[in-house]
């Protein structure tokens, strides 16, 4: 089935709609991973997302022809204003750096802050979306701004068609073991990419 005009909308009726218009093509595959149920008291908030990198094969609204067509693989970038949260989950040997990031959030008063706002981690959907591959965050914390570079993690947005979601992907198999989720009362995906 081929991209029709009721997918380039603002708000897709469907997540194959949405997926026609993100990626410009119709669904390929779609895979299953066993449902977990995240500890979601135990994610930390690891600061405020300003940019969110990816790579894609996505079409690109802009240059929908030549090398911006879907099917070839490009470097997005997107600028996340107003407030977007990263919040964290590892099951074991979490990463020093988001660690330390996670400890400033929380001595800042920032994770508590953001949960004023109704900012919290939601579980992982029933479905996934599967945007691109996760390639870094900009994240600032308590003022200053560091780039987060990420490998084996693959970006995906939920069934809200808002939340955000990053998980790695090992010998072609997502885990659970390491989570990223973006919480925003503004982010949303459209034939567009991700919106503000």
């Amino acid at each position: 089935m081929a991209v029709k005009r009721s997918d380039l909308v603002e708000n897709p009726k469907s997540m194959e709609s949405l997926l026609r218009g993100f990626h410009g093509r119709d669904i390929k595959t779609r895979s299953n991973m066993e449902a977990s149920d995240l500890p979601l008291d135990a994610f930390r908030c690891i600061g405020r997302s300003k940019i969110l990198y990816y790579k894609s094969d996505k079409r690109d609204p802009n240059d929908p022809k030549g090398l911006g067509q879907q099917g070839y693989w490009k470097d997005f970038y997107h600028k996340q204003s107003p407030l977007s949260v990263v919040w964290w989950y590892c099951e074991a040997d979490p990463n020093p750096l988001l660690t330390d990031l996670a400890d400033t959030a929380d001595e800042s008063g920032f994770t508590e802050a953001v949960q004023s706002k109704g900012l919290m981690p939601i579980d992982l959907p029933e479905e996934l979306l599967e945007l691109g591959v996760l390639v870094a965050i900009d994240l600032e914390v308590d003022g200053e701004v560091q780039t987060i570079r990420f490998e084996n993690f693959k970006l995906f947005v939920g069934k809200d068609m808002k939340t955000l979601y990053a998980l790695v992907e090992l010998d072609g198999e997502l885990h659970t073991s390491d989570v990223l989720v973006w919480r925003s009362h503004k982010t949303y995906v459209c034939y567009r990419g991700i919106v503000d």
